[in-house]
Formats: C-alpha cells, sequence, structure tokens
C-alpha cells in the first residue's frame, strides 16, 4: 500500500511539474515597442497634458470611436475610457458624467512602462495627476493600422 501511495505521489509531481512548464513556455514574453510606437505615444501624452481633444480623437481608431458613438458615448467617456480614466476606483468623473472639463483637470502625465506584443499591440501604463493632486492610474493601448498607429480601446 505504502508503494502504491509514493508512486501515486511520485507521479501527481511530475504531471504538475509539467503542466507548470508547458504553462511557462506558453507564456509569450514582453517586447520592446518599435521606435515608431514609443513616439506616438509620447506624442499621445503631449496631447493629453495640453487638453487637445481634438488631436486624441484624431489619433483614434476611426471604426472603434464610430462605434463607441453608435453606441451613445460621448467624446468626454471615449477619451477617458481610452486612457483607462473611467473604471471603478479610478474614474476622473466627479458628478455622475464625465465631460470635458473633468478631463481638463489633468496636469501631468507619466508614462512608466510600455510593452508590445507579436502583432505590435503596445500597452503603455502610467499616471495622471489632477489638479487637485489626486493620482489616476492610466492605460492605453495603441495598435498598427495601415503604416500608421491608433489609439485603441475596448468595445462595450
Amino acid at each position: 500500500m505504502t508503494r502504491r501511495l509514493v508512486l501515486l505521489v511520485a507521479c501527481t509531481v511530475v504531471v504538475v511539474l509539467a503542466g507548470r512548464n508547458a504553462l511557462a513556455q506558453q507564456a509569450p514574453k514582453p517586447r520592446k515597442p518599435s521606435p515608431r510606437a514609443v513616439h506616438f505615444i509620447k506624442a499621445v501624452r503631449v496631447q493629453l497634458m495640453r487638453h487637445d481633444w481634438k488631436g486624441l480623437l484624431a489619433k483614434a481608431d476611426p471604426q472603434h470611436l464610430k462605434t463607441q458613438r453608435k453606441m451613445g458615448m460621448g467624446d468626454a467617456q471615449y477619451l477617458a475610457e481610452l486612457f483607462g480614466l473611467h473604471s471603478a476606483g479610478n474614474s476622473i468623473e466627479r458628478a455622475g458624467t464625465i465631460t470635458l472639463g473633468d478631463l481638463a483637470r489633468i496636469r501631468k502625465v507619466a508614462i512608466v512602462s510600455m510593452t508590445a506584443d507579436r502583432q505590435g499591440i503596445v500597452t503603455a501604463t502610467g499616471y495622471v495627476v489632477l489638479a487637485d493632486r489626486v493620482k489616476l492610474k492610466l492605460v492605453m493601448t495603441i495598435r498598427p493600422l495601415g503604416r500608421r498607429y491608433v489609439l485603441f480601446g475596448a468595445v462595450g
């Protein structure tokens, strides 16, 4: 009976270790974004600090923006969601609806990290500091569209 138990435990350990190794091999390693992607993200950062809403909307994926507008989303909420500034515990919203005035409270934008995947989709993370010194987490995703990059967010 003891030999069977030892054999069963040994087989279980081998299976668990094999599964861990398979998972580790499947996880893609983060890549450095291309110089063009880094330049694009830096330009977006400057536009966000300058409150250049029209310029930022022009950098959004046109089909994504069109879809969100058809669903009734306003530009202020769209921009807040593009930058991850409208989620539970991390919202720039003050009074029930996000306005461009809420976004205009942004005083500082810092990008802390950037990672790319095999398709060239880049995720940049950092933070914004608002006029009242509140610090919010910033997350933006960009993807290649033809020969340029565009800001991209979730659908829904």
